[in-house]
């Protein structure tokens, strides 16, 4: 997201902005390639690795999943202590 003027901004995306220096707050995504349960551990190491710097310093402020993958996996992103957005899609119900 390069602008900080989304309508949906709560006031706490707000705060978090004010409180690493106005500058725009940053969205790692898994996955839009290919889906993260296949590499839920390298998403994981990284997120909790930036989650021990300073909030003005840390390179990842938010974390997109989008997966059709339930299990293990998606519960250890979601488990990760930083805000998320989570695409869960199910295709084989189509057929059923």
């Amino acid at each position: 997201m390069s602008s900080n003027n989304n309508p949906e901004f709560t006031q706490g995306d707000r705060n978090l902005r004010d409180e690493i220096g106005g500058n725009p707050l940053k969205v790692v995504m898994a996955s839009e390639h290919t889906d993260p349960a296949f590499h839920s551990k390298k998403v994981c190491d990284a997120i909790n690795e930036d989650l021990k710097k300073p909030k003005a310093e840390r390179k990842y402020h938010m974390l997109q999943i989008m997966t059709k993958h339930d299990g293990l996996p998606l519960l250890r992103m979601l488990e990760l202590k930083i805000p998320k957005s989570v695409h869960f899609s199910i295709s084989s119900l189509g057929g059923t």
